[in-house]
């Protein structure tokens, strides 16, 4: 039997390639589960910020969050956590 000469190589050099579209693929799955779950709390809190009353820190005091408040901590939440989990 006659041995193909660099077949070794180029397998290893697909597995490589396949490896990194694997992590590619994993990557926009978890960025849409992130997008989605997002998606879902712009709605819950736009649906429901008539029924609750939500108050943040301003300063020394509080006050009434509006919704755009609430985005963005919500938001900024979300990136420190997304901060964390690529750190890990």
């Amino acid at each position: 039997m006659k041995e193909v000469k660099g077949l070794e190589d180029r397998l290893s050099g697909l597995e490589q390639l396949m490896h990194g579209a694997r992590k590619i693929v994993d990557d926009q799955v978890e960025m849409a589960q992130v997008d989605m779950f997002t998606h879902s709390l712009i709605q819950l809190l736009s649906t429901h910020s008539d029924h609750f009353d939500t108050f943040i820190p301003l300063g020394s005091s509080l006050h009434r969050a509006s919704n755009d408040e609430l985005i963005f901590v919500v938001f900024s939440i979300i990136i420190f956590l997304l901060n964390k989990m690529q750190m890990s």
